[in-house]
């Protein structure tokens, strides 16, 4: 898939050409797209950028953000999915032959390295791609680990964060219809989707009293008051 024929072939009204893609995706501060842990677009791991346009003139051109020393240009630096960097080259020509007439674009010319910067900044390796670099790069972040999630916040005691629980899986088991259909009612009180939700619980008052044919069920089996249970179910 081409990411950038995806987005003017969906989104004509915001993009009439592959160069409005690109000066969007390289030159509006805040523009919500970011890299994902691998160096991919988000949501685009996938995605190619290929460019079928020849180079041609700007119409226009969003304005260089004036904020001091702003780094914002290298927001999706080390991009990994190919083509990248021929795709930020094909924008640093249509600005490089644009007329100086068109409003912003004497300040890009002026600041081209921001863009070349953004070309050249070496791509992200994914260093958990294998599972021997993975232990690797694990080991020596956890080594540099500067906080927890519970430090984030604030919290001055950290609770574990791996733990055993119970797990519920309702379909195609020994599920009982009629606690299923209970569980059913769980989804839909709480609005869960299908495949990948879950609703995470415990044994105590509060279920039986919302649940109690689940409650009854999870007795049955053998979890003990207070703890806690992931219950799992798709259609």
């Amino acid at each position: 898939m081409s990411y950038i024929q995806n987005k003017v072939k969906y989104n004509k009204t915001s993009y009439k050409s592959e160069r409005d893609v690109m000066q969007f995706l390289c030159c509006v501060l805040g523009n919500g797209i970011n890299l994902d842990l691998k160096g991919n677009i988000e949501s685009y791991s996938d995605a190619e950028f290929i460019i079928t346009e020849d180079v041609q003139p700007l119409i226009y051109i969003y304005p260089l953000s004036s904020t001091p020393n702003n780094k914002y240009h290298l927001r999706l630096a080390g991009c990994s999915n190919k083509g990248w960097k021929e795709a930020v080259q094909y924008l640093i020509d249509c600005i490089l032959i644009t007329p100086d007439t068109v409003k912003n674009i004497k300040e890009w010319k002026d600041n081209i390295h921001y863009l070349e910067e953004l070309r050249d900044y070496p791509t992200i390796v994914d260093k958990y791609a294998t599972k021997e670099s993975a232990e690797e790069t694990f080991l020596a972040e956890l080594e540099a680990l500067t906080q927890t999630t519970a430090e984030r916040c604030n919290h001055k005691h950290s609770p574990e964060s791996v733990y055993k629980v119970h797990f519920f899986n309702v379909q195609w088991s020994d599920c009982p219809v009629f606690v299923y259909k209970e569980v059913k009612q769980i989804w839909s009180d709480y609005d869960l989707g299908n495949d990948h939700y879950m609703y995470k619980t415990s044994l105590n008052d509060e279920l039986f009293e919302s649940y109690p044919r689940v409650y009854m069920w999870l007795k049955h089996k053998g979890v003990l008051e207070g703890e806690q249970v992931i219950v799992h179910w798709w259609w």
